[in-house]
């Protein structure tokens, strides 16, 4: 007897026929039409559709941010050849294309595994890279001029605020503010992902100052965190352990009446 999967089914078929009423004598049809569809099932099996949901969909597009983030890196850096990293955008641009379009990004994770495989060592390296950044924490009577502020220091409702520093690789640069009642903020949610290139930046812009004005009087306190990578839950104040995924520089002051 031949032993394969089709012929065990075909056979077990006929035999369970043979012992049911409703394929006796009178009703061979039904017999029939039982073979018939085990044919059908075995040369033709069901197909299933693939497909991803939404959570599923954030994911691949978490994957591809990064990707395209750590790709340029290394072209500035020009550790790999342009052309290889060239071919890996376009196929990250694609995904993102298709995910805009509100196509299923089906064979999205399998590219990415590829990339991410490709590049392994390059971006293990890059994970780790130490932040090098030294913010300044500035202060102004006016508006206009810029002063140090210092650790300690007295501010009144009328002064400003701001941040200066200098990121000497593409980094991901937070800016918090915890107010006296313990609420933390942060600085500089317009710009999306937080990136920052190789340069001097200052938070918010060179003319721009952070008022006072509205803020409770007591201990007030400035965090700025930086990272090679985005950070999953930026907007914590409390935190205070600096590793060279999560640098973190504080400084303290209070808020009083003049």
């Amino acid at each position: 007897m031949i032993n394969t999967p089709y012929y065990k089914q075909l056979t077990a078929i006929v035999l369970s026929c043979l012992s049911l009423s409703a394929c006796n004598a009178t009703t061979p049809q039904r017999a029939d039409n039982a073979v018939s569809t085990a044919i059908k099932a075995e040369k033709t099996p069901a197909v299933q559709i693939a497909t991803t949901n939404g959570a599923e969909q954030d994911a691949i597009m978490q994957r591809v941010r990064k990707l395209l983030i750590d790709i340029k890196e290394l072209k500035n850096n020009n550790t790999r050849p342009k052309e290889e990293l060239n071919g890996y955008l376009t196929k990250l641009n694609n995904i993102a294309k298709a995910e805009a379009e509100g196509k299923q990004l089906i064979d999205a994770p399998a590219i990415l595994s590829t990339i991410e495989t490709a590049l392994a060592t390059e971006l293990v390296e890059r994970s780790f890279k130490i932040s090098t950044i030294k913010p300044e924490f500035l202060y102004s009577k006016d508006g206009l001029s810029k002063l140090p502020l210092k650790a300690g220091m007295s501010l009144t409702p009328n002064d400003f605020v701001k941040v200066s520093f200098d990121v000497t690789q593409t980094e991901f640069v937070y800016v918090l503010y915890e107010d006296a009642a313990g609420k933390c903020t942060l600085l500089n949610p317009e710009k999306e992902y937080k990136e920052f290139e190789k340069g001097s930046h200052q938070i918010p812009l060179a003319l721009e100052f952070f008022s006072l004005e509205n803020e409770k009087l007591g201990q007030q306190k400035i965090v700025v965190r930086s990272s090679a990578r985005p950070l999953s839950q930026p907007t914590d104040c409390s935190i205070t352990s600096s590793t060279c995924e999560n640098c973190v520089h504080t400084l303290s002051f209070s808020i009083a009446k003049d």
